[in-house]
């Protein structure tokens, strides 16, 4: 059921309360203004340069800061080049990685080869780069107290997607130019790997000042909740003081969105279903498989990409649910349960047992964590307690060499806030 949100009231002690909410506004703006940088991932890096463009010129005769294209020695881009400066997408991938690691962001794989020991990072965008100009002067001056010049140009195209939203939110040119004097460089060097990498650092730094581009990689420290003008209703009237675990899984479904599949949990008899936003993306319409095998689908009906929340809606189909429990926090020891769809479609409703481990709070969200078994595929299940009442969704595992029984689930509390779901 679905009822729509009353207007705020006003009492009778109307100045009064505007001084009240004027202060309030102002309390507001001021921690609204507290930005942060958001975690990202720098998805893809091309060169786009042509094979024999000259790219560098050395000891040219032009003054210092002008950019010459020709001089007394052309260097252009080739497989050479690349070796000798060691200039290839990897490497300046991990250079602009570096930069923004340097400027306070967290980035997703940074300094780790292997996918299984990255950090748990859950970047909110993703961003791409094409080198598509290069034009870099270098002036070396014999003796050990002469500085030697480094000038550099280059333009890059920059993609940012917000993988919340998985929308293109900038397509922007970006020109960048780092200006270098060294003493006591070897003479004759054809390794300029030292300056490109301080050249891309100045990269990162022209873009974060760039407005436009702040603008989108700092945000609140805070998220803001998303706006419904409804409030979901879950009645709870004649509910049985404990679901039997037969029952549960029978509420747990699969939910297929694509080739990719993960669960979700029957929480309403009008067909209401709780699960990830990562398991629907931008999807308005997915699969669901029950657990006698019979398919169906259900509309999109809220997201959160934030919390990673979102809530469907089954077509013609009426089911017996899963309840909510209340929002206290559980406690560490309870026993909970995992239901879900681990690995591949054929496991759907396995069950695991565990306990509570804590209550934490990750990148400023809170989440409950469990030593239950989680594998690919359970997140959006429901994270039971001792009556088979939900204490949260499953939402993330840590993944690497010698970790196990780390699972985490986003609390109920937090699920009701952020979807407007009222439980009566």
């Amino acid at each position: 059921m679905i009822r729509k949100t009353p207007p705020l009231q006003y009492a009778s002690h109307f100045p009064f309360y505007c001084g009240l909410l004027v202060a309030a506004l102002l309390t507001i703006t001021s921690i609204a203004d507290a930005q942060e940088p958001q975690p990202i991932e720098v998805r893809r890096m091309v060169i786009d340069l042509e094979l024999a463009k000259v790219v560098g010129v050395s000891n040219k005769t032009k003054k210092d800061d002008e950019l010459a294209s020709v001089g007394i020695y052309n260097i252009q881009y080739s497989q050479a080049f690349q070796s000798q400066n060691n200039f290839y997408a990897n490497t300046l991938k991990e250079y602009i990685e570096e930069a923004f690691v340097q400027q306070g962001f967290k980035v997703e794989g940074y300094g780790h080869v292997f996918q299984e020991v990255r950090s748990n990072i859950s970047p909110r965008f993703a961003l791409a780069f094409d080198l598509n100009d290069l034009l870099f002067n270098y002036f070396l001056q014999f003796g050990s107290t002469q500085p030697n010049i480094f000038h550099t140009q280059m333009n890059v195209r920059l993609q940012v997607l917000n993988l919340h939203t998985e929308m293109i939110e900038l397509n922007k040119k970006i020109s960048s130019k780092f200006y270098s004097t060294a003493t006591g460089l070897p003479i004759g060097t054809a390794d300029f790997s030292n300056y490109f990498e301080k050249a891309f650092a100045q990269l990162v730094d022209d873009m974060l000042g760039d407005p436009e581009i702040k603008d989108i990689l700092y945000a609140s420290a805070k998220p803001t909740p998303p706006q419904f003008d409804t409030e979901v209703l879950l009645p709870i009237a004649g509910a049985p003081e404990r679901t039997p675990i037969k029952s549960a899984m029978e509420a747990t479904v699969t939910i297929k969105n694509g080739s990719s599949h993960g669960s979700g949990s029957i929480i309403s008899r009008e067909g209401l279903i709780l699960t990830c936003h990562h398991n629907i993306n931008a999807a308005e319409e997915v699969q669901i498989i029950f657990s006698n095998g019979i398919r169906t689908t259900a509309k999109v009906l809220r997201k959160d990409p934030e919390y990673d929340l979102a809530l469907l809606q089954l077509t013609d189909i009426a089911a017996s649910p899963l309840y909510l429990a209340g929002n206290a926090q559980p406690e560490p020891g309870e026993e909970a349960w995992v239901i879900g769809t681990p690995a591949t479609t054929e496991l759907g409703q396995s069950v695991s047992r565990g306990i509570v481990s804590g209550n934490r709070i990750i990148e400023d969200k809170e989440y409950i964590q469990t030593d239950a078994s989680i594998n690919r595929g359970n997140s959006g299940g429901p994270l039971l307690n001792a009556q088979d009442r939900i204490i949260g969704m499953v939402n993330a595992k840590v993944i690497g060499s010698g970790v196990e029984g780390l699972g985490f689930a986003i609390p109920t509390a937090i699920i009701t806030e952020r979807l407007k779901l009222v439980v009566e």
